[in-house]
């Protein structure tokens, strides 16, 4: 496994924007949290606090594929920098207005526009390995794409780790502000040296062929609609965790067993991507999804504190390759000049989809108890399946297998519009 990995990473300029690539990703995990401490410490309501963060994801649920299409058609660098700098503007008005008190709507507009400018690294950073891996111009000898997609699955994996734990060190250690801040820090920091590397892979922009949205594309729908049902799992198993912990009597036990959710996925994305799969990214990603529904059942079924965190931990194991798989078909179904665009909208209908779970999960534990509460997870995954069946030949009709010569990988993917004559374009 990690000899892969390692051939990877040996790649030149590949450390420099993997590296400030985590960096500008700790806030996608430490915003959330941090948050909350910043209102409750400064103004003193959840309530408001709950729809800063509320705002927040919402704006950037919408305009993440916005983003990612600006990317494509004008660069990295030249989109990046702007929204870095903007998205910090927009935070640091924030914090002013929780500081001096000012008005709940200003705050919330502000959180809005916090949220329309968040930098989504994660597509940028997997745009980047796209350029690099894909097709006849890839290192000799380089692994393959797929590994580099479970990489950035692990790093998302320890990014929503280790963030939570910083922001709460942060406030707790110095003050209630402190994890909003360096929520901050990590943003601008991050950013700025991930969009001004030179050397660093970015691809080139490249004009729009037309100006649809790859949702044209059917299986794009298909993927975009089964990540909407993978978010919905995360936000209701995460948030129904913290109310089965505390129906239990260890509410401090909350922060580990989500993290042990986390770590499940860790260790499955790395396995993953340390293996040459046989068959299509279509079939693979349709038997991920199935397992997903499996590994739902010891969370519904446990009895206890300690049977739930083993099974989180196999969730969470079963659920890394779906969102790898999701990648997957992303980089094979879209084309060269959309591809942000398209790893954005796996990151916009996760996070619609981690909306729809923990609001759904918080009305069902309100009426009926945590443990039932663990069934919408359940359904999601269900409902997950049978979205992916039916629509399994319109995946695999979307692109044809291409096997690029003078290269040992494994036969790559790409649309049949981008073929001439048995040629990759």
């Amino acid at each position: 496994m990690s000899n892969d990995y390692g051939k990877l990473l040996s790649i030149p300029y590949t450390k420099g924007f993997v590296i400030t690539g985590l960096v500008g990703r700790l806030p996608m995990s430490m915003l959330g949290i941090s948050g909350i401490l910043l209102v409750t410490s400064t103004v003193g309501s959840y309530t408001l606090a709950g729809m800063l963060s509320g705002s927040l994801l919402l704006a950037q649920s919408l305009t993440a594929a916005q983003r990612g299409r600006l990317v494509d058609r004008w660069g990295q660098r030249r989109v990046l920098l702007p929204v870095v700098l903007a998205h910090t503007a927009a935070l640091t008005a924030i914090l002013l207005c929780c500081l001096l008190h000012g008005p709940d709507l200003l705050l919330l507009i502000f959180g809005f526009v916090a949220g329309t400018t968040f930098p989504s690294i994660g597509a940028l950073v997997r745009s980047r390995w796209t350029d690099i891996l894909s097709g006849p111009q890839a290192p000799p000898g380089a692994p393959s794409l797929s590994v580099a997609l479970s990489l950035e699955s692990a790093i998302d994996e320890l990014v929503y780790i280790l963030g939570p734990l910083l922001a709460t060190l942060l406030a707790t250690s110095i003050t209630g502000a402190a994890g909003f801040v360096g929520a901050m820090a990590c943003t601008l920091v991050g950013g700025v040296l991930f969009a001004t590397r030179k050397g660093g892979g970015e691809p080139h922009p490249r004009p729009a062929v037309d100006s649809g949205s790859v949702l044209r594309i059917g299986g794009i729908r298909v993927v975009a609609a089964v990540c909407v049902a993978l978010g919905t799992i995360l936000g209701a198993v995460e948030a129904t965790i913290v109310a089965y912990t505390k129906e239990h009597g260890h509410t401090g036990l909350s922060g580990p067993i989500v993290a042990a959710f986390s770590v499940g996925s860790l260790i499955a994305g790395l396995v993953y991507g340390s293996r040459t799969w046989k068959g299509n990214a279509a079939n693979r990603f349709v038997l991920a999804i199935a397992c997903v529904l499996v590994g739902m059942v010891p969370v519904m079924l446990a009895p206890n504190i300690g049977l739930l965190t083993a099974g989180v931990v196999v969730a969470g194991i079963a659920l890394a390759p779906a969102l790898i798989g999701a990648h997957e078909l992303i980089q094979e179904l879209v084309p060269a000049e959309k591809i942000t665009e398209g790893y954005s909208w796996v990151q916009t209908t996760v996070g619609l989809g981690l909306g729809i779970g923990v609001s759904v999960a918080g009305t069902v534990t309100d009426l009926h108890g945590a443990h039932t509460s663990f069934l919408i997870a359940g359904a999601a995954a269900a409902l997950a399946v049978l979205m992916s069946l039916p629509f399994r030949k319109v995946m695999a009709r979307a692109a044809t297998p291409v096997q690029y010569r003078g290269t040992h990988r494994r036969a790559a993917w790409v649309p049949r519009h981008a073929i001439r004559g048995g040629q990759v374009r």
